[in-house]
């Protein structure tokens, strides 16, 4: 903006062409039909999917981390805060100033470092692997001519005349106690948390960001342009979990090694998807840089920066009265801590913010640990349960969420209607929700040490088995056992793979990993996900919206930059911590050593689906009762703007009311 005193004394602004033109340096008339609202959609499209993709990968990738670093639940979840830590820390900066900044050129920025962030949270692999493969060991031993007798597997071993009888329970070695030391761990789970900051700060930018820009170029399909960027955003995890589903299937060297991925020494190529990511959120960024700062008309944008800036300046003998550059500043901060004010003043506004926040969580929490609860309660592969997530939930919401925006865009809905929508919605959620806790399959038994849901046997007294060594293998009678040693096997063959010479089992066969579930409900499970997340994702934009409309025009991103700060601070960040804490009550044998606790190896499967739904459905009452709340304060109000009129009314009256106080005092 350039500034220019005319003949009458009065200042004027002029903005230059650039701004509003589409171009890097030059401008070529052929890019100007992209500088729309339209345009400016469908190439953000690219650079918003490999961003989420990004940011939703490692929920994908939970089971594998926690075996790789030994991690619980609990721990899982506050690696997972950091994305939100970093969005809440700079979330509050960046809030209030939109209208301030080129909006293009930062959400460049933000989708570098997100590509930034992808190379960090990779990193991790690299360090382990060079000072500790997970697998030397086993492959030192696998290449002797003794793998019979190795402790490295829990077989069926006469301690008397092993080659391994002055071992101890404390230097024995076990393959799947705590993989890596803990200075290890520290290290990587550091460098995996500031990566995740890094996404988290990146994405702080988006949402008020979008909103300001698309709101000013467009204001009448605001929703539908939202509602696309939204879907894409959406699609992002479906192509995390498409890809986390193939990585999965890759060892994490991306050697070719003889062993199935039901293995439990299985670790997928987790940080393989976070350079993939990353390296497309680099491609796509680029074109960001050729949008211009405005999008709006340029006489329609000159009016709206003079209004915000307060060009009120008087001219007294020829000289200005006070800097204007320090006037614009003084009246900005002015502004936007009044803005903070009107909204937070707005009681509409802040109820459904309560009801968002608790609605996110009751989501948020089962979205980070979906993989894992699949995994536990219904005996798939990883891989498995990431294509399903991704063929049929993660859809689900993205078709939902653009509906979502379509339904916003064709109907002129009223306060009234608006909210009405998103209770039905939400009530269909809460009904199918509840659904989920009474599908789930039989806890596998397995022969083993007298533990929880375990088959006790009498036999493992030549064996001297171990009840700590957790090696689950499936006998070819179709019974699962606790180790190889508890299945009398003697032998071992193909590296672990296999194991031969059980006497426990007819025909004295076993491989490695538990054997499959006979369980049929599944599909009924994700039905009722279908079901339940379509609900939820039709309502996405309809409650987005309500809530910005709920304040004036002018505080729009203020009250979108709220909401994402309030969002993160209140569920992003505890939602996680705490259904990662739930999960860790339902394990009945963890892989730990005297020392710490590493992850979980089996878990209470009805104890896991009925505290964690059970939450869920405590989150998701509760946020009925502020939706409620907000219905009964629009029931009677037509349109958006009696609403902000209404608001305004009072808070002008109440602003009179004080000065009258204080005169009458005075």
């Amino acid at each position: 903006m350039t500034e220019k005193t005319e003949k009458n004394g009065h200042i004027s602004h002029e903005i230059d062409d650039q701004e509003y033109q589409c171009g890097f340096y030059c401008r070529i008339p052929y890019l100007q039909r992209f500088a729309t609202a339209a345009g400016f959609t469908g190439f953000f499209i690219l650079p918003q999917l490999a961003s989420q993709s990004l940011s939703s990968y490692i929920n994908s990738q939970i089971p594998t981390l926690e075996r790789q670093f030994s991690l619980s639940s609990y721990e899982s979840g506050i690696i997972m805060t950091f994305n939100d830590i970093g969005f809440l820390l700079v979330g509050i900066l960046v809030a209030a100033i939109p209208k301030l900044v080129h909006i293009p050129r930062w959400l460049f920025g933000a989708i570098m470092i997100f590509a930034v962030s992808g190379l960090l949270c990779s990193l991790p692999h690299f360090i382990v692997n060079s000072k500790q493969d997970v697998t030397d060991t086993t492959l030192e031993i696998a290449n002797t001519t003794k793998l019979a007798e190795s402790s490295i597997f829990p077989i069926c071993t006469d301690v008397v005349n092993s080659d391994n009888n002055n071992r101890t329970m404390e230097n024995k070695p076990r393959f799947l106690n705590l993989a890596i030391d803990q200075s290890l761990k520290s290290l990587s789970v550091g460098l995996i948390g500031i990566g995740l900051g890094l996404q988290g700060a990146a994405k702080s930018i988006r949402t008020p960001f979008l909103t300001q820009y698309l709101d000013e170029g467009n204001k009448d399909k605001t929703g539908f342009y939202l509602g696309i960027l939204t879907s894409a955003a959406i699609f992002g995890p479906v192509l995390a979990y498409v890809l986390g589903g193939i990585f999965s299937r890759i060892y994490v060297t991306l050697e070719d090694v003889d062993m199935s991925t039901k293995d439990p020494r299985w670790i997928g190529a987790w940080w393989l998807g976070f350079f993939v990511f990353g390296f497309i959120a680099l491609i796509f960024s680029f074109p960001l840089l050729c949008f211009p700062r405005y999008l709006t008309q340029k006489n329609k944008r000159k009016e709206k920066e003079e209004e915000n800036l307060v060009m009120k300046h008087e001219i007294q003998n020829g000289l200005i009265v006070g800097s204007l550059k320090e006037a614009s500043k003084m009246e900005i901060f002015k502004e936007r801590s009044a803005s903070y004010i009107r909204v937070l003043k707005s009681p509409v506004y802040l109820f459904l913010l309560a009801a968002f926040v608790l609605h996110i969580s009751s989501v948020l929490g089962p979205v980070a640990f979906k993989t894992k609860y699949i995994v536990a309660q219904f005996g798939l592969p990883l891989w498995k349960a990431n294509l399903i997530i991704s063929a049929v939930t993660v859809a689900t919401v993205a078709i939902g969420a653009f509906f979502g925006g379509y339904i916003t865009k064709k109907f002129k809905l009223s306060p009234r209607m608006f909210i009405v929508v998103i209770l039905i919605l939400h009530a269909g959620q809460i009904v199918f929700g509840g659904g989920v806790i009474f599908v789930g399959c039989d806890q596998p038994q397995i022969v083993g040490p007298n533990m929880p849901h375990s088959i006790p046997i009498n036999m493992t007294d030549d064996c001297h088995c171990d009840p700590k060594d957790y090696f689950p293998v499936c006998g070819s009678d179709d019974r699962n056992f606790h180790s190889p040693c508890y299945a009398g096997c003697k032998e071992v063959v193909r590296n672990g793979r296999m194991y031969a010479n059980c006497t426990s089992i007819p025909d004295g066969q076993a491989s490695a990993g538990l054997c499959p579930f006979e369980c049929n409900t599944l599909i009924p499970y994700l039905l009722l996900n279908v079901l339940g997340y379509a609900s939820g994702s039709l309502k996405i934009m309809p409650m987005f919206l309500a809530t910005i409309r709920s304040v004036e025009d002018r505080d729009k991103s203020t009250a979108a930059g709220l909401k994402s700060v309030a969002a993160s601070l209140l569920a992003f960040i505890p939602a996680p911590i705490v259904f990662g804490k739930i999960i860790d009550t339902s394990c009945i044998l963890w892989n730990s050593d005297s020392s710490r606790k590493g992850s979980c190896s089996l878990y209470n499967i009805a104890d896991l689906r009925i505290s964690m739904f059970g939450t869920v459905l405590i989150y998701k009452a509760a946020a009925l009762i502020f939706m409620l709340l907000a219905l009964w304060k629009v029931w009677a109000i037509q349109d958006w703007e009696e609403l902000r009129k209404k608001k305004t009314d009072h808070m002008k009256m109440n602003g009179d009311a004080e000065k009258a106080a204080s005169t009458e005092h005075k």
